[in-house]
């Protein structure tokens, strides 16, 4: 109880414990806590709502990686108006998601994967949110993959993997002016790559990974001069591998993309390293902070293509990966690789 007696208290980490038991109302609704991180430990019981009938002051809660273990209650979003900073993940969370979400119009960042949740997403987290700068998801969803991103005009890592989202790419899709990181692999989209990824002027990392693409390659690809990272296997794409790959700035010469852009800035100041999942030499890795923004890859294997692999691919000198296999590549291997 002693924490509780704290009146002057502005940030409490708890993280990294063994801490039992259900998460305490009165921690939750202090009326000073602004940051508060319980990851890494052993609680369950969902999140508890006020006893008091009071909102909660907190910016950032994280309760990533615990037992948490039940449905979300449908109101209890509504206590925390304020949330810059929202941390779910890894907690066996179960059902759809509660429409209080429509409530965290402050919200920047939002992870809710690895959990068991699943239904179609609230309307709020496809359009309305203004503030949200990374949406991570990775559960049972299903439905269109987010038809609709007018407003979210913020969002600068989008991470959908694994989910069970259908159908094609919208255009409606596109308009996020600013954003880095779209990781949508492991879902059932189909259609044709689309050909206005090129309307992204800062999109670093695309994966597309793991879906039922189909047709040939978009030779506009080859226009997103700051791409270090493409990742289409286990898709259904076929023709010929585009030469113009090869002009990729990014493929040719040292990275030139900073630590900070794949950072996010806390309302405390500190920073929060965005996670991406990347398959190389056949394992499976999530990479953040330097070694991410270093990382440049290009990842065709097991798709259908058919044609000779252009040599302008062994001019990419700063490449660390490149995976063609799995496909029906014909010819000699070029020298220059």
């Amino acid at each position: 109880m002693f924490i509780s007696k704290q009146y002057k208290l502005k940030s409490l980490s708890l993280s990294y414990n063994a801490l039992q038991g259900s998460v305490p109302s009165w921690l939750l609704y202090n009326n000073t806590l602004l940051m508060l991180s319980l990851r890494s430990n052993h609680l369950y019981g969902g999140i508890p709502a006020s006893s008091q009938i009071q909102a909660s002051s907190l910016l950032m809660l994280d309760v990533s990686d615990n037992c948490l273990g039940s449905t979300l209650r449908t109101n209890v979003l509504e206590s925390f108006p304020d949330l810059f900073y929202l941390n779910l993940s890894n907690n066996t969370l179960e059902g759809t998601l509660p429409s209080s979400f429509d409530n965290l119009l402050k919200l920047e960042v939002l992870d809710l994967s690895h959990n068991f949740l699943q239904g179609k997403l609230p309307p709020a987290l496809r359009q309305n949110h203004t503030s949200l700068a990374r949406l991570v998801l990775s559960n049972n969803f299903h439905g269109e993959v987010m038809p609709h991103f007018s407003n979210m005009s913020n969002l600068a890592y989008l991470h959908l993997q694994n989910d069970g989202f259908i159908g094609v790419l919208p255009a409606a899709m596109f308009n996020l002016p600013v954003l880095k990181v779209m990781d949508i692999s492991g879902n059932n989209l189909s259609g044709n790559v689309p050909d206005y990824f090129p309307l992204f002027p800062h999109l670093a990392i695309l994966i597309l990974a793991r879906n039922q693409f189909h047709g040939i390659i978009p030779v506009s690809l080859c226009q997103m001069q700051k791409l270090h990272i493409l990742d289409m296997s286990a898709n259904s794409l076929s023709g010929v591998l585009p030469s113009c790959l090869g002009n990729i700035t990014a493929w040719m010469k040292e990275s030139q993309v900073l630590l900070p852009a794949f950072m996010w800035l806390s309302p405390s100041y500190t920073n929060y390293r965005v996670k991406v999942p990347l398959t190389t030499k056949g394992n499976a890795l999530s990479y953040e902070g330097i070694p991410l923004s270093q990382m440049t890859t290009l990842d065709l294997s097991m798709n259908h293509f058919t044609n000779e692999i252009p040599s302008q691919l062994g001019e990419l000198a700063a490449l660390h990966s490149l995976n063609l296999s799995h496909n029906v590549l014909s010819g000699h291997i070029p020298e220059s690789l």
